[in-house]
């Protein structure tokens, strides 16, 4: 009887070390490599810099959206945007960018000069399988935008009317990542 069970798992260690190997190898081999691309995205127009980028979102037609947050730029960052310009460099981008993926800047917008609703800390984007563009926001202002791939508002989500706490029913709580499905 031993020595069937012996015969057993010698033969069982003998099928795993005969099948792993090869699994192992495979799983590897598919791991991807991620390795940072230095020139991507490609110069901005108008001497424009980023601040904190909040969030990163891919289209159906593979292009790259980021928000960002130009409030965090210092002053002597985006020099140029003083009246009178104090420097030959900066001015802060739209808060919205859309590239291919080859890093090329295809459109840009937003902001709270834009005449529409607007958060007041960007916090995170995302676009829908129809191209719409969902942003979420907080600080004393939690709410979710929606608004067309070329910046026309749609809807909010949420209210900016101050904090009112965790029990609210007409505020949001720190959104951020916002995805859709319809």
């Amino acid at each position: 009887m031993r020595a069937r069970v012996a015969a057993w798992v010698v033969a069982g260690f003998a099928v795993a070390a005969a099948v792993l190997p090869p699994v192992i190898a495979t799983a590897q081999q598919a791991a991807p490599k991620f390795q940072p691309e230095p020139f991507w995205p490609k110069p901005l127009p108008e001497n424009w810099i980023l601040g904190q980028v909040a969030g990163i979102a891919v289209d159906g037609q593979d292009n790259i959206w980021i928000i960002h947050r130009p409030a965090t730029l210092l002053d002597d960052e985006k020099g140029a945007q003083a009246n009178p310009p104090e420097t030959k460099c900066c001015r802060s981008a739209p808060p919205v960018l859309k590239f291919d993926p080859d890093g090329n800047l295809l459109a840009s917008w937003g902001g709270a000069t834009a005449g529409q609703p607007w958060v007041k800390n960007e916090h995170g984007i995302h676009v829908d399988r129809d191209g719409n563009v969902w942003l979420g926001g907080n600080n004393d202002g939690d709410q979710i935008l929606q608004f067309t791939p070329d910046g026309k508002f749609l809807q909010q989500i949420g209210k900016d009317d101050g904090p009112k706490g965790s029990l609210s029913q007409t505020r949001l709580t720190l959104p951020t990542a916002t995805p859709i499905t319809a």
